[in-house]
């Protein structure tokens, strides 16, 4: 049953939806490192907050080759279902 001012079929969208979505974390920075990454830290705290396993928390520098190949390896993850960069 949807609740009072959703839009019909939300409840059923909800209900068939995975309760926790395992993720990556990614953060582009030329001058962050993990230690120093409060941005990325705090991202990877509300996923596992709200239920969702982080597998991998990474930074890697601001280059187009270097993103590419640190979203590839977190979807070639077996467990990640999503990136958040």
């Amino acid at each position: 049953m949807s609740r009072p001012g959703e839009p019909e079929g939300l409840h059923a969208h909800r209900s068939a939806s995975a309760a926790s979505v395992p993720t990556a974390v990614l953060t582009v920075s030329d001058t962050r490192t993990l230690s120093t990454d409060t941005g990325g830290a705090l991202a990877e705290e509300l996923l596992r907050g709200a239920g969702h396993p982080v597998a991998w928390r990474r930074v890697v520098r601001d280059a187009p080759a270097e993103i590419s190949a640190a979203v590839a390896a977190a979807l070639d993850d077996a467990g990640v279902r999503a990136v958040f960069v």
